[in-house]
């Protein structure tokens, strides 16, 4: 057999002591650096947090009192990771309130116009279709469109001209405007559209499919 080469002897010598220590040191400072690299980004994403919810009229607790805390710098980061994260996921719930509430009042606003609009009025008539053109534009569901649709009948505004599916006739059922889009009524729609009553075939009424 022919001599092995002189990579795989050194390969087969056991390191020394000196040796893994300097591998352990030298891996304990890469993990130091991604440390300090995934710190600095958190602490980027504090400052980014504490001036969103400052411009919100909200504050953000501090994270000056981890270092007084803790004296393990790994112990330190785990905290501020901790806090940073717990923060970040109440802001998101947090923006996601606000961003409803702001449907509503918007919703709210355009309701109280055209519960107030006078028919004879040109500027009240334009408004009003705007908004129908707007909806029949934005809206595609068809139970989307039927809620919609009565909702605006009742401020007083007389028959919204608002098909229950984009381009259908005005004068289309629910059951035949789901069955131009393949889709079907709902045990409880079913019960109601037929004359019946929740429950008078046993069943449950399914308000997922309302939904």
């Amino acid at each position: 057999m022919g001599d092995v080469p002189t990579t795989e002897k050194q390969r087969s010598k056991p390191r020394s002591e000196a040796q893994k220590r300097r591998r352990t040191e030298l891996h304990l400072a890469r993990v130091d650096d991604r440390r300090a690299v995934e710190e600095r980004a958190i602490l980027t994403r504090y400052k980014d947090l504490k001036a969103a919810m400052r411009r919100a009229g909200l504050r953000i607790g501090p994270i000056s009192d981890i270092p007084r805390k803790l004296d393990d710098p790994i112990a330190r980061f785990e905290m501020l990771r901790a806090r940073v994260e717990r923060w970040d996921a109440l802001w998101s719930i947090t923006l996601r309130k606000r961003e409803t509430r702001g449907k509503i009042i918007i919703g709210g606003a355009v309701l109280a116009r055209l519960a107030d609009m006078i028919e004879s009025d040109q500027t009240d008539r334009d408004f009003l279709a705007g908004v129908i053109t707007l909806l029949d534009e934005r809206v595609p569901r068809v139970r989307d469109r039927l809620v919609v649709r009565e909702l605006l009948n009742a401020t007083d505004t007389g028959d919204v001209a608002l098909p229950l599916r984009p381009g259908g006739p005005l004068d289309e059922t629910l059951e035949q405007a789901l069955a131009a889009l393949g889709e079907g009524l709902s045990a409880f729609e079913r019960g109601h559209v037929g004359g019946g009553h929740f429950g008078d075939n046993g069943d449950e009424a399914d308000l997922t499919e309302l939904v």
